[in-house]
């Protein structure tokens, strides 16, 4: 379906009925089965003002990189916090193993 760029149409919505042919497993016995159904659906949508796509777009990519930085960040500091309560620890003491050890 396509839309044409013309600002009279921005912010009405417009009825739309999806028609779908769908395969999806069910148990059969011991194994599945694969079914296939025609699913129906009405939406409603509604006209975004030209452009938007690419606005989602760079809002989308900014998100992304912000999430992947923090996930960064957070994992560095930590890494930090580690190292210093390490630091911090009193030193281990190893025991040896014993074959016949006793629970």
């Amino acid at each position: 379906m396509t839309v044409p760029a013309d600002p009279r149409f921005v912010g009405r919505a417009v009825s739309v009925r999806v028609n779908l042919l769908v395969t999806y497993p069910t148990s059969a016995g011991g194994g599945f089965n694969n079914v296939d159904q025609i699913v129906e659906r009405t939406v409603q949508l509604t006209a975004a003002p030209p452009g938007a796509q690419n606005a989602y777009r760079t809002i989308f990519w900014y998100g992304s990189v912000t999430g992947f930085v923090l996930l960064l960040l957070s994992g560095w500091l930590f890494r930090v916090l580690a190292v210093r309560v390490a630091e911090c620890a009193l030193p281990a003491r190893l025991l040896p193993f014993e074959a016949n050890a006793r629970s």
